[in-house]
């Protein structure tokens, strides 16, 4: 839940408020005369707004109700947090070898998921995952050769793709659905990074178009990747 902590002028207005209700009480007592005591009630409360006045205003805190932790304001997360990872691409020949490894480690990992996936649900998204990067391969090495040149567009994985792979294949039945989701949002991360790099590469129009089309693929993949986790 959400809170604000009390303004130093709010303070102000209270302690100015007891300090009246006290003045008034010690003249009906006949303790002290009426105009002093106004008088004074005055310049205390002048005094006490003029210091809530230039005190800094107090933080916007966030107050958690299960475990008590505070937030301040600059402390909030973003919205819509859209973090990535830094990548670097080198040359449209490194780009394209990059991108070629990531397609293929989807195309192998969404075929065990059709397979292993506890849910329809999620065995249609690792068909649909095989199926999209398979063709986002087509087209890059259609956007290859239209630009820097065919090269040697093998792919080939990584080893840390090869590991995350065979990851998914020894996974307890379990386990799978949890690991798979969680391959899936670091690896579209990286993809996307990878992709949005290449954008804004001028000397590469072809891979650069192509690269904007398929951030916006890889893009959607990560919202649905994150309604699949949240069912799970």
């Amino acid at each position: 839940m959400k809170a604000l902590i009390i303004a130093p002028y709010a303070i102000a207005a209270l302690l100015a408020v007891a300090v009246a209700l006290i003045g008034i009480a010690a003249v009906r007592r006949g303790r002290l005369s009426p105009r002093p005591t106004a008088l004074a009630v005055i310049v205390v409360a002048v005094g006490l707004f003029a210091f809530a006045w230039f005190w800094p205003m107090a933080p916007v805190v966030d107050r958690d109700v299960g475990n008590g932790a505070l937030m301040t304001g600059d402390q909030f997360p973003p919205q819509e947090p859209t973090p990535q990872a830094s990548a670097s691409i080198g040359s449209a020949a490194d780009y394209a070898r990059q991108a070629m490894a990531w397609d293929l480690y989807e195309i192998q990992s969404g075929q065990i998921a059709r397979n292993r996936g506890s849910t329809e649900q999620l065995r249609n998204f690792g068909q649909r995952m095989a199926r999209e990067h398979e063709e986002l391969q087509v087209s890059l090495g259609k956007a290859m050769k239209q630009g820097a040149g065919a090269g040697d567009l093998t792919a080939t994985l990584t080893p840390d793709q090869e590991r995350d792979v065979e990851a998914l294949r020894q996974a307890p039945d379990d386990q799978f659905d949890r690991l798979y989701l969680e391959q899936q949002r670091a690896a579209h991360q990286k993809l996307l990074a990878l992709h949005q790099a290449m954008e804004s590469q001028a000397d590469a129009e072809a891979l650069a178009a192509f690269a904007t089309g398929a951030s916006k693929k890889v893009r959607a993949h990560a919202i649905d990747i994150e309604q699949l986790g949240s069912g799970t």
